[in-house]
């Protein structure tokens, strides 16, 4: 079983399976590599961690606040029609800092194509400004990387 307390370390043994990095490798870490936030993607199982492909080793992950948005979709990666609404009082707090990211990106149906990394740079930002370092999502998560490890898209700066 997994325990992630907010506000403590907590550390469980997962699976580095992809780094969100054009190289793959540990680094630079670059929101076109991503698809719910820049950093560190890990499983927690080996099976998840063999669907993200790439070097798959054990590891321990090491997060004090993580969100945990287990129970909820990865809406990036599934591309749900429920984060282009209008924000609700009743959005969990991942859907609703979903939701600003993309209105601070300036997302939209018509571009998501082309404002797909920018979310992600975003995503990433807002979750960091509110002091989450990472994520975690049914069987996986996101560590995210630190600012001075990760790429910054031109022009999205500020969203």
């Amino acid at each position: 079983m997994i325990e992630m307390a907010k506000k403590h370390i907590s550390r469980c043994k997962v699976y580095r399976g992809w780094h969100s990095s054009p190289t793959g490798k540990l680094g630079i870490s670059s929101p076109s590599m991503s698809s719910e936030g820049v950093g560190y993607y890990i499983a927690f199982n080996k099976e998840t961690a063999e669907f993200f492909g790439r070097v798959i080793r054990p590891a321990e992950l090491i997060l004090c606040n993580p969100l945990d948005a287990r129970g909820e979709i990865p809406h990036i990666l599934s591309e749900s029609d429920e984060m282009m609404e209008k924000p609700k009082r009743s959005d969990s707090i991942w859907l609703s800092a979903l939701k600003e990211a993309i209105n601070k990106s300036g997302t939209t149906d018509e571009n998501w194509g082309k404002k797909t990394e920018c979310l992600n740079q975003t995503l990433t930002d807002v979750l960091q400004e509110k002091g989450y370092d990472g994520i975690l999502i049914e069987d996986w998560g996101v560590e995210f990387a630190r600012p001075r490890e990760r790429v910054k898209l031109e022009g999205c700066e500020n969203g």
